[in-house]
């Protein structure tokens, strides 16, 4: 199943002003206590879906030079 890129663009949109209190790190994130629920392939990316108590967050991820790198991540509330 392909996730859209237009559906990352609107979670940007609507998500800008929490960003900045999100880690920008699947690892960040794992270690904080979220799960990995779902990744989806985003053209030469992946989203990455992680969740904890009633937050979802979406952090898109590229492969840099040998290595996963976090693009950006974006909090969803339910």
């Amino acid at each position: 199943m392909r996730f859209p890129a237009a559906t990352l663009l609107a979670v940007a949109f609507f998500a800008g002003t929490a960003q900045a209190q999100t880690p920008q790190s699947v690892v960040e994130l794992l270690a904080a206590g979220y799960d990995i629920i779902n990744v989806s392939p985003i053209a030469e990316s992946y989203a990455v879906f992680l969740e904890k108590d009633d937050t979802v967050v979406i952090c898109q991820i590229g492969f840099k030079d040998g290595a996963f790198s976090t693009d950006r991540c974006y909090p969803l509330d339910r």
